[in-house]
């Protein structure tokens, strides 16, 4: 190890000695030497550890990962016999309703039937009476699927382990599961979630993420939620190379903040939405103080997709981006909500649609801060402009986060117009219940 290495090490270790914490050592740690090793080891252990509050809060839906204790995948031999396995100590849990979390069905405490909800999970390793030996030998099906179908012997319900601050939400009577949950097995063994089934466990996440997007992640404060951005925006640039030559706005709806005022139509709060700046293929500044949907209902609501962004001033009055659905087409598909009294959907091309800045929420407001467009808060609106590259930065000691004083960037840029690069619109992380009634089913109704 070299000596500044050395003696990082043992800057740190000092400081654990005197009690300070772990967020606030590596707060201090200094990541200029990509290759240090220990660095990143106390980088991947604080993501760890602030990922693990909220993974015990995610619902277990259906397709859940379940392990058992006592279960194998391997060959198990009782006496002269040889018993193979189709399940590797895993299963997936099956659940049947109309609840729902990330469009899989939400389970509860009564989902607990054996072959039903919970499938065998290969051999098991228990410990066997003679009689129960004898018996299990002469079930030839055993041989090839296990010995767990056999043996199984499931409590009535789920165990739900104690819960600070909220109570367990109800679904059809029953408490619903979560990362909490375990089921007993008679055989003395405890069967319990790996991952929610809503996405893939945070154990893969974080294996997944490199070394950059780590410290993109502590140092941005992300969620463990958003920190599924990254597989995304690779695999955006996995499907669209060009993507990784440009500038580009990954706009991310259902993993922002929700921070601002609510309304009857955003009754989580105005900011749904993070948007992450990439320059060719690089990680450079992230809000998640942002929306990708309008003020009401009745206005417009752009499809998903990719468009191009154009350097644009917002109502002529200060610098922002327009979203193009290509170089020749300055409209872009979306769905209207403003037809007759039973309010149905229409599809049709919406026009003008920018990301510029918007200010506190209202209901029913009759100048909505967006009627269509993507908005960011006021209060980061500038320095990601800046960050970005579609806002000129001022010296004048003006911190620019008012509406107000965002009207003031009067100048128009150079090139208002002219390619800037690409806006990525995803809402894949919105709630089903929330992505279909502003969509109302785009794709299927507005082909």
């Amino acid at each position: 190890m070299r000596e500044k290495d050395i003696d990082r090490k043992k800057a740190y270790e000092e400081k654990a000695k005197i009690g300070e914490t772990q967020e606030a050592a590596i707060k201090d740690r200094i990541f200029a030497d990509e290759n240090l090793e220990e660095e990143q080891k106390y980088l991947e252990d604080y993501l760890y550890a602030n990922a693990e509050e909220e993974i015990m809060k995610e619902n277990l839906v259906n397709g859940a990962l379940l392990r058992c204790q006592k279960a194998t995948g391997k060959v198990w031999q009782i006496d002269d016999c040889y018993f193979h396995a189709k399940a590797n100590g895993m299963s997936y849990l099956r659940v049947f309703g109309n609840s729902v979390a990330r469009g899989q069905a939400k389970a509860n405490t009564a989902d607990c039937r054996m072959g039903i909800n919970i499938l065998p999970f290969g051999n098991c390793t228990a410990d066997l009476s003679a009689d129960e030996k004898a018996w299990l030998k002469r079930q030839l099906g055993a041989r090839q699927e296990g010995t767990c179908k056999y043996l199984m012997r499931l409590s009535d319900r789920w165990d739900m382990m104690p819960r600070e601050g909220s109570e367990y939400f109800s679904n059809s009577g029953f408490p619903e599961l979560n990362m909490q949950s375990a089921l007993f097995c008679l055989r003395g063994a405890w069967i319990y979630p790996v991952s929610s089934g809503q996405r893939e466990s945070c154990v893969n996440e974080l294996i997944e993420l490199t070394a950059d997007e780590m410290e993109f992640a502590y140092e941005n404060g992300f969620t463990r939620e958003q920190m599924v951005v990254f597989k995304e925006i690779r695999q955006y640039y996995e499907d669209v190379p060009k993507l990784k030559q440009e500038n580009v706005i990954f706009a991310f709806e259902g993993l922002g903040s929700y921070s601002g005022p609510t309304n009857s139509d955003h009754p989580k709060g105005q900011f749904g939405a993070i948007f992450v700046y990439c320059k060719r293929g690089e990680l450079v500044a992230v809000t998640d103080n942002c929306s990708t949907l309008p003020d009401h209902i009745e206005k417009a609501t752009i499809k998903d997709g990719i468009y191009r962004g154009v350097y644009k001033m917002h109502n002529s009055t200060y610098q922002a981006l327009q979203l193009w659905t290509s170089d020749a087409d300055q409209t872009i598909g979306a769905c209207y909500h403003d037809m007759g009294k039973n309010k149905e959907a229409a599809y049709r091309q919406a026009s003008g649609i920018n990301m510029h800045a918007a200010g506190k929420l209202a209901e029913k407001a009759q100048h909505p801060w967006s009627a269509g467009c993507l908005t960011i808060s006021v209060d980061d609106y500038y320095q990601f402009g800046i960050s970005a590259g579609f806002i000129e930065e001022r010296n004048d000691g003006n911190l620019y986060n008012t509406y107000g004083s965002i009207k003031s960037l009067t100048n128009k840029v150079e090139e208002d117009g002219v390619k800037w690069g690409y806006i990525v619109v995803n809402r894949e992380y919105m709630e089903d219940s929330e992505r279909e009634r502003f969509l109302e089913d785009y794709e299927e109704k507005g082909k």
